[in-house]
């Protein structure tokens, strides 16, 4: 879920004594290395290719950012990513979950409701969720949330630690 590297290289712009892992699909791991070859932040940036619903994820880092992958998927294979992300982190370790988090009701943010026919039309599952959803997947999963953080427009950032 590390895209393009574009929420890495603004960490890296404020804090570029940072190291960093991209794990991605092979296909968009590639566009990251052609993105990121053209700044000279991503120095500091280890690109691994992988699936995380397949692949071990890399493990011994302090925080790990999965962001605008959620609402692709069922809660169930969202539930699975969190347990293989779990399984993957030290006891301090950070998990940062970027997407279109909603209400309770689904309909706010606008912006994040309107792309649910988006998703059904493109992938055949997934779903905008809210933040009491994640919560509750959390909980589920062995993490307990510690923030939610509006973001520009319709994401936001939810913040877990692993519970021991």
């Amino acid at each position: 879920g590390g895209g393009t590297g574009s929420f890495l290289l603004a960490i890296l712009r404020r804090h570029p004594a940072l190291a960093c892992t991209l794990f991605e699909l092979p296909p968009v791991a590639a566009v990251a290395r052609r993105y990121l070859a053209t700044t000279p932040l991503a120095q500091g940036l280890r690109i691994v290719e992988g699936d995380f619903f397949q692949d071990q994820i890399p493990a011994d880092h302090d925080a790990i950012i999965v962001a605008n992958v959620w609402h692709h998927y069922s809660p169930e294979r969202n539930v699975d990513l969190l347990h293989r992300v779990h399984r993957s982190v030290a006891e301090e370790t950070r998990l940062l979950l970027v997407d279109f988090w909603t209400d309770l009701t689904h309909t706010q943010p606008l912006a994040a409701a309107l792309m649910v026919g988006g998703f059904l039309l493109t992938t055949g599952e997934g779903d905008v969720y809210s933040a009491a959803e994640v919560h509750g997947w959390l909980q589920e999963t062995r993490w307990r949330p510690v923030a939610h953080v509006p973001l520009g427009g319709p994401s936001s950032l939810i913040v877990a630690e692993p519970v021991t």
